[in-house]
């Protein structure tokens, strides 16, 4: 892995503009396998969110398909344990330098998972919903 590494957090449940911008962000059209910088640990039910990552040729780590989308799901993986127990090890096989957070379920498990890990966070925020929406405040 290179040095300074990025390793981007995406929890999301479809296609959007975080997710366009993204492949935009890393390039993989034009970057090559070796020496890539960028890589992807994705949290998503969506077969097509995973098959836009797999056309553009974008290093992905899986959580896989028992991610499920709604406001239970969601304060289970933000406030439990499992995922964050599954993404510091992720930061630290990529030898991920900074972990850069992009949705907003994204943010709370990279973050904590990127404390434990050692890694500097970045936060891109995609939406007015953070604050426009009161139950994402606390966080």
């Amino acid at each position: 892995m290179a040095k300074g590494h990025v390793l981007h957090v995406v929890a999301a449940g479809e296609v959007g503009g975080a997710e366009r911008m993204l492949v935009d962000l890393i390039g993989a059209r034009s970057s090559t396998t070796e020496g890539r910088t960028h890589s992807v640990a994705l949290f998503t039910p969506s077969e097509k969110l995973r098959a836009l990552l797999h056309e553009e040729r974008i290093e992905v780590d899986d959580r896989g398909s028992s991610v499920r989308e709604g406001p239970w799901p969601f304060l289970k993986s933000t406030l439990g344990s499992r995922d964050v127990a599954w993404l510091a090890p992720v930061i630290a096989k990529r030898d991920a330098r900074i972990v850069h957070l992009h949705t907003f379920a994204s943010q709370v498990i990279g973050t904590r998972a990127a404390i434990a890990a050692g890694a500097r966070v970045v936060r891109t925020e995609h939406s007015t919903r953070v604050y426009d929406d009161p139950s994402c405040w606390p966080f």
